[in-house]
């Protein structure tokens, strides 16, 4: 793997304990008392964790099975430092339970072993076959994780972080567009090499993770082709007569950015003025 997992406890208003809580009270108004957890944003908001395994998403490959009184992350061991381990350790699941760590592959196993304990067992529409395969269809319960509704309500230190993660990503584009408003009547910058240079800008910002998608850097025509990419022996040049759509974002520390701006460098038909308007 690229990178362990590491914490973002000092960027959010983080409630590990109460976020566990919250969980236990939804599960028991379902009468549900195991739940299953396999998308990795989900995993990686409830144990407050990030990593790099999933190519623009700083995500981990885990599994999770909550109980009333037990939360288990099934993440390779060595993926967890000294700091994290004290960081579940130290995170309450009940009155006297902390988060257990397994090994990614013991989950299957250790379903099987809940599953003859639990009466209902809370899965989504997205949990993998694998594992719903091992759940006796009388004890399942699907519906929306509870998780995802959780995350999906912003606190006040998250809207604040936000607000700050894009004032900063706004200040990588307007020093990227500086630099091909100055340079592509000079000098030929292709698509390619335009993505590149925005990349380079957005690295040096402070709190700078990764890129949220590939950037999209299109010019005429190919700015009409949906989540196009440019490659590095095939891009085309950005010229002063065509328009220019740049897509971008990324994933900092503090909250992540999808920013999309078209432009032209040089001056517009009254049709491309028309068009521009109305986007």
């Amino acid at each position: 793997y690229p990178n362990p997992t590491f914490m973002a406890s000092s960027f959010l208003d983080y409630h590990g304990s109460g976020n566990f809580k919250i969980l236990g009270k939804k599960m028991v108004s379902k009468n549900c008392e195991l739940l299953i957890l396999s998308a990795l944003d989900e995993i990686a908001w409830l144990f407050n964790l990030r990593g790099s395994d999933i190519h623009c998403c700083p995500v981990f490959k885990s599994f999770s099975l909550i109980t009333l009184t037990s939360a288990t992350l099934f993440i390779d061991k060595d993926r967890i430092s000294p700091e994290v381990d004290l960081h579940l350790n130290s995170t309450l699941i009940s009155t006297d339970s902390r988060v257990s760590i397994q090994p990614y592959l013991a989950v299957v196993a250790a379903l099987k072993e809940c599953v003859k304990n639990f009466s209902c067992v809370w899965i989504s529409d997205t949990t993998p076959a694998f594992l719903a395969l091992e759940i006796p269809e009388d004890k399942i319960m699907i519906e929306t994780n509870p998780v995802c509704q959780q995350k999906a309500v912003k606190n006040d230190v998250e809207l604040h972080n936000l607000k700050i993660t894009c004032t900063r990503d706004a200040a990588c584009l307007c020093e990227f567009f500086g630099y091909l408003e100055k340079n592509i009547h000079v000098s030929c910058i292709n698509e390619y090499q335009a993505s590149t240079r925005l990349f380079s800008i957005r690295s040096k910002m402070e709190n700078f993770i990764m890129n949220s998608f590939d950037c999209i850097s299109s010019v005429g025509p190919n700015a009409a082709i949906v989540h196009y990419k440019p490659e590095e022996n095939s891009s085309a040049v950005i010229k002063k007569d065509q328009i220019y759509l740049c897509d971008s974002g990324g994933n900092y520390l503090d909250g992540t950015t999808d920013i999309t701006r078209t432009l032209h460098f040089g001056t517009p038909t009254q049709k491309e003025r028309v068009f521009l308007n109305n986007m």
